[in-house]
């Protein structure tokens, strides 16, 4: 156990005895937070990170991310899979947003796109997260198919603005 988490729910445990509440036991703590793929649970010790963007949402056109596979003199080409990782938003005829995604499990630098999620959030509105998420049989990665959802745009003149947000997962190739 690390020092700094210790000394939290330590903290946190004599707050709770203090408030008269009955305090935690280990077994309820959350479990370390991570992704479940192929029913595997990845944790930063398998060199999981995740990356999150924002992007503000204008009139027409395409907002997102698009991690292409790239390679790296020298770098880890086992196990490889090509094609694009994506998140992308679209405004159609000013109604609603419409979002797509596909984690292609290409290694976009030096990391393997697992998982892209998105979602869109307005003062008051946040829609459900959508998931892409690649695939881990017999050995072998494999790319997800594409997953599409929309969110309805509002109409007043003085509604603040949409925002779409992409969440990609990522891990170590050489796990």
């Amino acid at each position: 156990m690390k020092i700094k988490p210790a000394l939290s729910l330590i903290g946190a445990l004599a707050l709770l005895s203090s408030a008269g509440a009955t305090a935690a036991t280990a077994a309820e703590l959350p479990a370390e937070p991570g992704v479940v793929i192929s029913g595997q649970h990845l944790t930063t010790a398998d060199g999981l990170t995740v990356v999150e963007h924002s992007y503000p949402v204008g009139s027409g056109g395409q907002v997102g991310e698009n991690l292409p596979t790239t390679s790296t003199p020298g770098g880890v080409h086992t196990n490889i899979v090509l094609g694009s990782s994506y998140a992308f938003s679209e405004e159609q005829l000013y109604v609603e947003y419409v979002g797509t995604a596909k984690a292609a499990a290409n290694v976009y630098q030096g990391q393997r796109i697992i998982q892209m999620c998105y979602w869109w959030t307005r003062t008051g509105a946040t829609s459900p997260t959508t998931c892409a998420t690649a695939t881990f049989v017999n050995g072998s990665w494999r790319a997800s198919g594409e997953v599409h959802s929309s969110f309805s745009d509002s109409l007043g003149s003085n509604v603040p603005q949409t925002i779409f947000h992409v969440k990609s997962t990522r891990i170590d190739p050489r796990g």
